[in-house]
């Protein structure tokens, strides 16, 4: 888990220097942070995106807002971020053939068979590429592009750029004290 603090020196400044009412800080806090937790989504998807080599949309399904919360130490918001891997529709797609599945990336999964496509029977099966674990007909296992430990890189490198989270959530707070002192 990777946390991000923000000094309350710079927050104690920017409430100093507007004077607001303790309800529309808070109001103002809340709000923030519930906007800087969709900026620091965005950057996440981005930044896998480009890492993984996937388009925005197979990565953002992996992202989800976690409810904010308050208790006595301030506030935090977060994201969930899937590390399964990630199923082969979403990648590129396959094509079955005599030996296996052949990826338009050029990976072969030999052994491996396509599921049905969109509209036919199974829909949880719609397009991915399954392997038989036995020599009978089930159990069978789903085959996808592991991706955990390029998330991990990618977020450690890439989207925790601390100084411009904090530039980004100073700026926020800011512009909703006005908001809310309006």
């Amino acid at each position: 888990m990777i946390s991000l603090d923000i000094s309350a020196q710079g927050i104690e400044a920017i409430i100093a220097k507007l004077e607001p009412t303790e309800k529309q800080a808070k109001k103002a806090f809340k709000t923030t942070i519930g906007k800087m937790s969709r900026w620091l989504r965005v950057r996440a998807a981005r930044s896998m995106a480009k890492e993984l080599k996937l388009k925005n949309a197979a990565v953002r399904t992996r992202l989800k807002l976690m409810k904010i919360k308050f208790n006595s130490d301030g506030g935090f918001g977060g994201i969930w971020i899937g590390q399964n891997p990630i199923d082969l529709p979403y990648i590129d797609g396959g094509q079955q053939f005599k030996g296996g599945v052949r990826t338009t990336r050029g990976k072969y999964l030999k052994g491996a068979f396509m599921g049905p496509k969109p509209g036919q029977q199974a829909i949880s099966l719609r397009g991915n590429a399954f392997k038989r674990t036995g020599r009978k007909r089930l159990p069978i296992e789903k085959q996808g592009h592991p991706v955990q430990d390029v998330i991990d890189k990618s977020l450690e490198s890439d989207v925790m750029q601390w100084s411009a989270f904090e530039r980004q959530f100073f700026k926020v707070l800011e512009h909703e004290l006005k908001w809310q002192m309006r």
